[in-house]
């Protein structure tokens, strides 16, 4: 891994000694000097000159020095530039993972009637308590009214119509059983719905 890293900055000194050194900057590294020099032999002839082989030793040294000078600051420069490339390429992953989510999530929602959706949500809002009755409801499909009328946002949900109701009949009156039992459930149109509602909140509470 180490060694992986080192190379990377090794190779991109490289890379950005090449951006710094092209044609135009080894021009207007040497061709000021080597101009000069013409143009003082021209008005002064090639006496005035010191030795052609010193010159081309010094302005070769010269230009060697600057060049890896610059590679030098390059390595310094380099993990740097590294690590901004890693981070741009991580925060681009992040962006199309969260893209490729959304896609996922917007197939996976299930697609309600509208206006059932909106009441079932808009009355689980105005009594925040009913989800327990839902629940009951979905695990046990019917509640006797006599038990529902005393629950808290019991009597709400009988006059909301998201139920329906279902007359038994007894073997016989008493007074402490008349002959008929009402049951109530939740009606079949928003059984999924109510059932989708729960599931979002379930992964509510665990998150």
């Amino acid at each position: 891994m180490a060694d992986s890293y080192y190379r990377q900055v090794f190779s991109q000194s490289c890379h950005e000694t090449k951006l710094v050194w092209t044609v135009h900057r080894w021009w207007f590294a040497v061709g000021g000097p080597i101009c000069a020099l013409l143009f003082l032999s021209v008005r002064k002839g090639w006496h005035s000159l010191m030795n052609l082989g010193d010159i081309a030793i010094n302005a070769a040294g010269g230009a060697v020095i600057v060049f890896v000078g610059t590679f030098i600051i390059n390595l310094f420069r380099s993990p740097k530039i590294l690590d901004a490339k890693l981070l741009a390429e991580i925060d681009g992953l992040r962006k199309e993972n969260e893209a490729h989510r959304a896609t996922i999530a917007a197939h996976s929602v299930p697609k309600f009637p509208p206006k059932l959706e909106e009441k079932i949500r808009k009355f689980v809002s105005d009594h925040p308590q009913s989800t327990a009755l839902f629940n009951y409801l979905m695990v046990n499909d019917e509640w006797d009214e006599r038990q529902l009328t005393f629950e808290q946002d019991g009597p709400e949900l009988i006059k909301s119509g998201i139920l329906k109701r279902r007359v038994v009949r007894t073997s016989g009156p008493s007074d402490l059983y008349p002959d008929a039992c009402i049951l109530w459930s939740i009606a079949s149109q928003y059984q999924p719905i109510i059932s989708y509602i729960l599931y979002e909140e379930n992964q509510d509470t665990r998150t």
